[in-house]
């Protein structure tokens, strides 16, 4: 079963298919010259384990947003029944580069999309929705989205961008 702060991303995210080339899906599930992309829960999947090479071949069919609860944790912050809550969703978007691979990223969005395009999209959209989100069963009144890193340096042809998602709120 999905956490509720991992689906709250994951539906926060649906609007970075808005007015572009991207699609919710695989290749073989989008239209013609749209570039797909899926939301994987790697606390419930077994496409998003292993290292890059075990996850190419499904790399080659859409670029993946991923995301997962780390942690989450609770603290006594009062008087009474007072409680901080926090909880902690971590969050990779990975795509691999158009060419003999196949995958969906392109540096000049030629038959994918630029990489820094999509992994902005998808950090510009958790940011427009930073303040009280709104996660089912929990109360939180900020999201930080903290230790953002572009780590597609360390591959050849596989990109690889990180952030954690920091709920804050209270209980």
């Amino acid at each position: 079963m999905t956490a509720p702060e991992v689906q709250w991303v994951f539906d926060t995210l649906d609007v970075i298919t808005t007015d572009t080339a991207l699609a919710w899906g695989t290749a073989s599930d989008v239209a013609d010259g749209a570039v797909p992309v899926r939301r994987i829960d790697r606390n419930d999947s077994e496409i998003a384990d292993g290292n890059i090479q075990s996850r190419r071949g499904e790399l080659t069919k859409s670029n993946f947003v991923t995301a997962e609860i780390v942690d989450d944790d609770s603290s006594h912050g009062g008087w009474g029944d007072d409680y901080d809550t926090e909880a902690i969703v971590s969050l990779r978007v990975e795509g691999l580069l158009r060419g003999d691979e196949f995958g969906h990223v392109h540096p000049d969005g030629e038959n994918g999309i630029p990489f820094t395009t999509l992994y902005r999209r998808v950090r510009d959209a958790l940011r427009e929705q930073d303040e009280h989100p709104d996660v089912s069963g929990q109360t939180y009144h900020t999201l930080f989205l903290e230790n953002g890193t572009n780590r597609s340096g360390d591959y050849e042809d596989f990109y690889d961008y990180r952030l954690d998602c920091r709920f804050a709120g209270y209980d």
